[in-house]
């Protein structure tokens, strides 16, 4: 029998996650606002709430902006919790404050069921390669019941520890992206004014020293003074 999942969220890094699943043999029953024809396009399931989702699968996998639309799609009046069942896994991918993570597994758990705090690092192109980064924290027999899930969304996802702590490391990776970020532009902007074509700094600064994921992903953008469409629009 195939293995199902629920995927709540098909933006920007839900939609090459279902991808990723449909790819390594998960039947995929999906759910966002809008219309639902490119998930059906790729041969998932679209379903008409969070509700019915979890009806269908015992893993559940969340991706989305803000607090309030995860917690929507939780304890709404067809959100997952409605549903009645015990014994899911609910992965939340998204970042969000440490106390509203808290809020959401407090009543995840009230129901009966286990939460992973879970954030995912990396731009679609990343999650669509399977080289985006998953810190996956919370109670540890639910990550290992969900282990398929995880390898199906990426091959670099890692269990650091208690409930939270994925959250911890997503906020120092974060820390990171920005400097590097920063570091990019200043050394592009630096290049600029000294007169050096912005495409051969890209080719020879890339794969130097001094080079950075940021740097390889950010400074083409850069050279070319194209930031359209943004890397990560909302989902």
């Amino acid at each position: 029998m195939t293995e199902r999942v629920g995927l709540i969220g098909l933006g920007a890094i839900g939609l090459p996650l279902a991808a990723n699943f449909i790819s390594k043999g998960f039947e995929v029953h999906g759910y966002r606002r809008s219309p639902m024809h490119e998930l059906q396009g790729i041969g998932g399931h679209p379903a008409v709430s969070p509700r019915v989702i979890a009806e269908a699968c015992n893993v559940i996998v969340t991706v989305l902006p803000t607090y309030e639309d995860v917690r929507e799609v939780l304890e709404g009046p067809q959100g997952v919790l409605k549903a009645g069942r015990t014994g899911l896994v609910i992965i939340e991918l998204s970042t969000l404050a440490m106390k509203e993570k808290e809020a959401l597994r407090s009543a995840v758990e009230k129901a009966g069921n286990v939460m992973l705090d879970a954030p995912l690092s990396g731009v679609p192109k990343m999650v669509k390669d399977r080289v985006s980064i998953i810190f996956a924290s919370g109670d540890k027999a639910g990550y290992d019941r969900a282990k398929p899930v995880f390898d199906a969304m990426t091959d670099k996802s890692f269990y650091v520890g208690p409930f939270g702590v994925g959250t911890k490391m997503k906020f120092a990776a974060n820390t990171l992206v920005g400097i590097h970020i920063l570091a990019t532009a200043e050394a592009m902007a630096l290049g600029i004014k000294a007169g050096l074509d912005p495409e051969l700094m890209v080719k020879v600064l890339s794969p130097s020293g001094g080079t950075s994921l940021q740097f390889q992903v950010r400074a083409p953008i850069m050279a070319q003074r194209k930031y359209e469409p943004v890397l990560a629009p909302p989902r």
